[in-house]
């Protein structure tokens, strides 16, 4: 038996609200006191948090940049990890008994981090290879190359000043 391939398109559009609807109905159905299983109850915000985070920043960057094809880089992605590690099981823990320090947490924020970081990058990948682009500005983007010199581009009136390659 095959093991089917993950539709990546469709996984990086459903992933976020999904993981958004998922996260909100654990958080209302613990407040409500309902028993859930402990695996979901103890983890399962902890391995959808990365994710969430991650996607809602990059949302953001894209937004304010107007650029879509930005993507948060591997060491940002760490970062960002480290820092929700080191406040969540190391800080609060110190100062409020409502948080506990888990190792298994700090597990679950990096797997979830990683899972976001290969999607994104996979997806990314899958648009540019299905010849989808965005022009940007020059010398960001390799494929992108001008016919003319930049001092002819610059005060050139034309619109087709792009190769596409």
């Amino acid at each position: 038996m095959a093991i089917p391939k993950l539709n990546l398109p469709a996984l990086t559009v459903f992933y976020f609200p999904a993981f958004v609807t998922l996260g909100t109905l654990v958080y209302i159905l613990q407040n409500a006191g309902v028993r859930l299983h402990p695996l979901i109850h103890n983890y399962l915000n902890d391995l959808l948090c990365m994710p969430i985070v991650l996607f809602t920043c990059q949302y953001v960057l894209r937004k304010l940049k107007s650029d879509n094809r930005i993507e948060i880089p591997l060491r940002l992605v760490v970062l960002l990890t480290i820092g929700y590690a080191l406040f969540f099981e190391y800080y609060l823990p110190q100062v409020q008994d409502r948080y506990t320090a888990d190792y298994i947490d700090v597990i679950l924020y990096f797997t979830g981090a990683v899972f976001f970081y290969f999607v994104e990058r996979k997806m990314n990948s899958k648009t540019e290879s299905m010849g989808v682009c965005e022009l940007k500005t020059l010398g960001h983007n390799p494929k992108v190359k001008p016919k003319l010199t930049f001092e002819e581009l610059s005060s050139s009136k034309s619109e087709s000043n792009f190769i596409i390659e």
